[in-house]
């Protein structure tokens, strides 16, 4: 089966270890649409989680949708804040959009429980959402030494060993992180 996937630009992390794939990975939308395959699929991602932002963001989903059989959508930021100016205007005196702030589970719920879309983000609902929100920790985004720097990272790490079975876990985390594999091999909370 030949699948086509456009890859955001924007998109943190990637990689092709088939050689052969990598002819249907397109970055360039024009060249996605026009793009003959058996099924096409389409990362998009948002780092910035800004008002204007969330609202390409949201543009750039439902043209997606339109040309790919699903799209995934990962939310970098662990919890998305924006306003409506569309919904409930604009403030000029303060030159800020008008209305409540609206959160990651409202903009999931901007989609329908029908629309090919699937989200990935650094937080837990715990409320319903129209389309699937995957979690996704993403923790290594201040580097590979964050267990060394940070103390409250340190003990952390220490509460990992009484919550489960850290020998697989990390082992599975770890797999194509040698150097970070190692170093937390150091760490006397590992049983081995």
């Amino acid at each position: 089966m030949k699948i086509a996937r456009y890859m955001d630009k924007q998109w943190h992390h990637y990689c092709v270890r088939e050689y052969h794939l990598k002819a249907l990975l397109y970055t360039d939308i024009d060249k996605f649409k026009q793009a003959t395959c058996d099924r096409k699929y389409s990362y998009l991602q948002d780092f910035d989680a800004t008002f204007e932002s969330l609202a390409t963001l949201e543009t750039k989903i439902r043209t997606h949708m339109s040309l790919a059989d699903h799209v995934f959508v990962g939310l970098g930021e662990p919890l998305l804040m924006y306003k409506d100016k569309n919904k409930h205007g604009w403030d000029h005196e303060h030159n800020v959009p008008e209305g409540p702030f609206y959160y990651t589970d409202d903009f999931i719920n901007k989609f329908t429980k029908n629309d090919p879309v699937t989200f990935f983000a650094n937080l837990v609902s715990h409320v319903p959402l129209n389309r699937p929100m995957h979690y996704l920790n993403d923790m290594f985004f201040q580097g590979k030494d964050i267990y060394r720097d940070f103390p409250l990272c340190r003990s952390l790490l220490a509460k990992l060993s009484q919550s489960f079975d850290k020998k697989y876990k990390w082992e599975l985390m770890c797999s194509n992180h040698r150097e970070l594999y190692d170093m937390l091999k150091q760490h006397p909370v590992d049983p081995l």
